[in-house]
């Protein structure tokens, strides 16, 4: 990851950890369910979720025993609150290293159920996957430049 996006993350994250607290626990269960939309969370997603989590100040035990008391869609209303949620969401979508057909479809339900805007998740999407996919280009274009011999899987 450049040191671009690893300071955009951190600034992200502490921009997040100042919410209310049932606005947080409200986004970890939102990530979780995210991260859960293939029907398994993989050993890097439930890094991911607890290095989140961890930034947040709360722990799983808190995340699953509070009521949060309010809605996505309430929690949204809040322009700045509601890039970070679709930011934070896309991360989750990714968090496993893949955004499989499964996941897409799953993601639609998860929209309708929590009131969100496709085209503005689309958009955090595309530009993750977007980066992603520069880092692997560039990744293996130096590869390339270092004369690595390319694998045979």
């Amino acid at each position: 990851m450049a040191i671009f996006d690893r300071i955009k993350t951190l600034v992200q994250r502490i921009r997040v950890s100042r919410w209310e607290r049932a606005e947080r626990i409200l986004l970890l269960r939102l990530l979780h369910s995210a991260c859960l939309l293939d029907s398994e969370i993989s050993a890097s997603e439930r890094e991911w979720l607890d290095e989140v989590a961890s930034d947040m100040g709360l722990s799983w035990d808190e995340v699953q025993a509070e009521d949060a008391g309010l809605t996505v869609f309430q929690m949204c209303r809040d322009e700045h609150k509601r890039e970070q949620v679709y930011s934070l969401l896309a991360q989750a979508l990714f968090a496993d290293g893949d955004f499989d057909k499964k996941e897409q479809i799953m993601t639609a339900r998860l929209i309708d159920r929590h009131q969100l805007h496709t085209a503005d998740l689309q958009r955090h999407i595309d530009q993750l996957r977007n980066r992603l996919l520069n880092e692997a280009l560039g990744d293996w274009n130096r590869a390339i430049e270092l004369g690595v011999p390319e694998r045979n899987d």
